[in-house]
């Protein structure tokens, strides 16, 4: 909580999902870097109003234009940010229903629960119409059973609103007003359940009656009827439905009013990263799940972490997870370290969960063989299908990266063991001589066109197939609908959560693929092209890879018929292929990728019959550094490190500057290039070193006046990356300085002006015309593109090691230093320095006059190779330094930039 900020400016939204509500985001000035969420004054309630402002890590959210920024204060009310059809609409709630007046028939047919919201933020008589619709909406997507539950929900929250709004001032405990609950009759009516404290308390503030009133009108909308509240539940409630019954011996006290704990042991270097994640996405470690008390989660990354573990404790602790790096070289004795603790503890209920943090290159041993090892047989209840992370048809965040996908895997079992009957389905039904393999996932699939049960929780170990409450039991599920998840929110924190029992498929892998393959195929330049695709038997391994793989379980294979002779197909495997796996397959005529690797197989389904080609995704093994004094790229500089001003902004600070420091003060704002604006022109924003507006000088101070930051505690904090930040605002004065799109296959490099600072997604290089030809090269593309990173990042980014300091530099290219820093050139007593000269530079001036984008990569390299004067020669010439054929393809390319690394050694 920010208890001094009372005013900011609503700047942007963060969101999911392209259409629906969004999480408002606001800043002290448009473009801060800090960015916070509001908090309402009444929970859940859309009426209400400001009570304050929390700092909240988002990097990818959206910005509005300059000048419609929106400032808002404590106390206003509260504001609603609605997407429909690429529009944003931004409204106070009450008021949301009168903006989207345009596009509401729209809203009626695609989205009808958010209609239904706004009606009741704005106490719409079309509320009634509204419930309406939105239970036919339920039931018609997810059937009777799904919509009654929803119906309850739905009920539960519209009356815990009301409540909070009646009692606003009254002194009743938060754990008290979420006590709420509804309970179904045999004949159908709901009886809403409070605590007896809040049925007093609304009887003597008068307001009993209104609440009711409200309350009958909207159940009988979502035609459901609803009995006078009562503190007590009804003597013959309905029985739960199958899926949803479990032992009452062992069923949680949901409602008990203190925290839940879920204690996480990290143990090896992937899963304290996976951990970190999840205690950096849970606010303070807490999470507040709709239908339960708080859930506290407790991080155990190394043995003086144990104090966190006191056996009193043991009553509140629903759930054990055993975060495992399987590669941890002391795996064998944090195991025990981990099981000692957890005896401690004594089995009180408590569900003992293994969630491996998965191997970056290959599946994870964990989930098929824990069942036989001996410790996890004694200690485990279940196994956590992690590998769902990073599934093609993941249903989460796709901007997020592996570990912080399976955190939230993580989490979301974690809160549903913690918050629902999933702990005690866990352990009543198994017990410890079983293992389960648990899945988490979402029930609506908009994006495929088959029924949702098929795809829901499609990953490389857990595929489920069969029906809904299958007689095998192997898999069980938790999932939410995504109609219950709130735009921002990862999950439904417990609200709506299913626990089903599915058959697991005996060839997850196999099934996985054949779901997901079809859906790029939709994507590709002809369909017709894809119509020869036909599946081997499960397993299936080309003879010429069956010594290269060592995981041939996880392996599926795709013949072309008599489509191209140069082809034979394509091979996906589990596992990331090594060169050597890569040049075998190619030898035999196949195309290999991971299934993770959906951009290589994207242009294998575009082209099939193109063979040499290397896959987006592949294991080098060692990759050589050189010396650190030859390190030439620098990544542009850390956002949280600068401040953003625009250049109306700049102008009015220089004004407003005494004469005699005006121009020093000029010469520290720095025009900005991103990724984004690489060939701008036109004058655009500026960078400030942060640290600067914690100094007490005349040009800071009026800085963050006209920024309106009545602080310096923004530039107190210690920088990011401050190397990175010297070293972009310190151009030399020997080389030019270019920039390189980070992540860009093929390259796209321009020259920078001088001053320019560039940002992350930038590479800076310093150097000649040299580094243009070198750079813009298929031998340094065809390195770049295999020191991507596998699938452990949603966002492919090179890496300052691997991609630059890995990449193996030959004469006549020779990177030296001066006093500032480091820069490449060309060997001035070289062979045929004069004609490469001219041709890198009328390549460079060539870039810079035409500000060409890259479109999908292939057009971008397409108009170089056609257009670009020189630049066939540039190849040849730069083919030949590298002791490559001119016409050699990916794999020779690789195979011999391999080699030369290897020197590095």
């Amino acid at each position: 909580m920010t208890d001094d900020i009372q005013e900011l400016r609503l700047v942007g939204w963060y969101g999911d999902y392209d259409e629906g509500f969004a999480i408002p985001l606001f800043g002290q000035f448009e473009g801060a870097n800090t960015l916070y969420c509001a908090v309402s004054a009444i929970s859940a309630d859309a009426r209400s109003v400001i009570s304050r402002f929390e700092a909240v890590d988002v990097t990818d959210g959206r910005r509005l234009l300059t000048g419609e920024s929106i400032p808002l204060k404590i106390g206003d009310p509260w504001h609603d940010v609605f997407i429909w059809d690429d529009t944003a609409y931004i409204s106070a709630s009450d008021t949301l229903w009168d903006a989207v007046a345009d596009v509401r028939a729209d809203l009626k047919l695609r989205a009808p629960i958010s209609m239904l919201e706004m009606a009741i933020s704005a106490d719409h008589p079309d509320v009634v119409e509204c419930a309406k619709n939105g239970i036919e909406f339920v039931a018609n997507r997810f059937g009777q059973a799904q919509a009654a539950k929803w119906r309850r929900q739905t009920v539960r929250l519209y009356l815990e609103t009301h409540i909070r709004q009646a009692l606003a001032n009254s002194k009743i405990t938060a754990r008290a007003l979420r006590s709420v609950s509804i309970v179904e009759e045999t004949d159908g009516v709901l009886t809403p359940i409070v605590e007896p404290e809040v049925l007093a308390e609304l009887l003597a503030s008068d307001e009993l009656g209104r609440v009711l009133s409200k309350l009958f009108t909207f159940a009988a909308a979502m035609r459901c009827s609803v009995k006078a509240l009562s503190s007590r539940p009804s003597e013959n409630p309905a029985p739960p439905p199958e899926n949803e019954r479990v032992p009452a011996a062992d069923a949680p006290d949901t409602h008990r009013g203190s925290s839940s704990r879920v204690i996480v042991f990290a143990i090896g270097k992937r899963a304290r990263d996976v951990s970190a994640h999840l205690k950096r996405n849970v606010s303070g470690g807490k999470v507040d799940a709709e239908d339960s008390a708080s859930v506290d989660f407790d991080i155990v990354r190394k043995r003086s972490d144990r104090r966190l573990l006191d056996p009193r404790d043991a009553p509140r602790v629903r759930a054990v997870f055993l975060v495992l790096d399987e590669d941890d070289p002391d795996l064998e004795i944090s195991l025990q370290d981990a099981r000692e603790a957890i005896l401690d503890l004594g089995n009180s209920g408590i569900a003992v969960v293994l969630a491996p943090a998965l191997p970056a290159k290959y599946p994870s041993r964990l989930i098929d063989q824990a069942s036989s090892l001996p410790i996890f047989v004694e200690l485990v209840d279940a196994v956590l299908d992690t590998s769902i992370a990073r599934s093609p048809l993941w249903w989460g965040n796709r901007k997020r990266s592996l570990d912080r996908r399976i955190a939230d895997v993580i989490y979301f079992t974690a809160v549903s063991l913690a918050s629902t009957e999933f702990s005690a389905s866990l352990r009543g039904p198994y017990g410890r001589g079983t293992k389960p393999v648990l899945s988490a996932g979402i029930r609506d699939r908009k994006i495929l066109k088959l029924p949702p049960e098929i795809f829901e929780f499609g990953s490389e170990e857990s595929w489920p197939s069969g029906d809904v409450l299958g007689a095998s039991q192997e898999l069980l599920v938790a999932s939410t609908d995504r109609a219950n998840i709130r735009t921002g929110d990862a999950f439904g924190h417990g609200g709506g959560v299913h626990i089903d029992s599915l058959d697991r498929d005996p060839f997850p892998f196999r099934r996985l693929v054949d779901a997901f393959i079809p859906q790029l195929a939709s994507a590709t330049k002809s369909r017709s092209d894809l119509l020869p695709l036909l599946r081997t038997e499960a397993g299936f391994v080309p003879r010429e890879l069956d010594a290269h793989l060592k995981y041939g379980k996880y392996t599926t294979a795709y013949r072309f018929q008599e489509r191209s002779t140069l082809s034979r197909g394509m091979v996906v495997t589990g596992e990331t292929p090594t060169i050597e796996a890569v040049r075998a397959a190619n030898e035999g005529g196949w195309r290999i990728a991971r299934y993770t690797d959906t951009a290589a197989i994207q242009e294998v389904l575009d082209e099939p019959g193109k063979i040499g080609m290397l896959p987006r995704e592949v294991d080098l093994g060692q990759v050589y550094l050189a010396s650190p004094d030859r390190r030439l790229a620098t990544r542009g500089v850390d956002p949280r490190d600068v401040v953003r001003i625009s250049a109306e902004q700049s102008w009015q600070w220089l004004d407003e500057l005494p004469r005699k420091i005006r121009d020093e003060a000029e010469l520290l704002a720095r025009p900005m290039r991103s990724a984004s604006k690489l060939y701008a022109e036109e004058r655009g924003d500026l960078l400030v070193p942060r640290n600067f507006l914690a100094t007490d000088s005349v040009a800071a101070t009026t800085l963050r006046r006209v920024l309106n930051v009545s602080t310096p505690a923004e530039g107190e904090r210690a920088l990011r990356r401050a190397s990175d930040l010297e070293r972009c605002w310190t151009p030399s004065p020997t080389w030019n300085r270019y920039a390189i799109i980070d992540g860009s296959i093929p390259i796209v490099i321009a020259r920078m002006g001088r001053g320019e600072v560039p940002v992350e997604d930038l590479f800076a290089i310093d150097g000649t015309e040299a580094v243009v030809a070198l750079f813009s090269s298929r031998v340094f593309e065809v390195w770049a593109k295999a020191t991507l990173p596998s699938a452990s990042s949603w966002m492919a980014r090179f890496s300052v090691g691997n991609t630059f300091a890995g990449f193996p530099f030959v004469a006549p290219f020779v990177i030296g230093r001066d006093d500032i820093g480091t820069g490449l050139y060309f060997d001035r007593d070289a062979p045929g320095r004069r004609e490469f000269e001219q041709l890198a530079k009328g390549l460079e001036r060539y870039l810079e006059r035409s500000s060409i984008r890259p479109h999908r990569g292939r057009p971008y390299r397409s108009e170089l190779d056609t257009e670009a004067p020189g630049l066939s020669r540039l190849h040849e010439m730069i083919m030949g330094y590298y002791g490559l054929q001119t016409n050699a393809d990916e794999i020779e390319i690789l195979t011999r930039l391999l080699d030369l690394n290897r020197r590095l050694s």
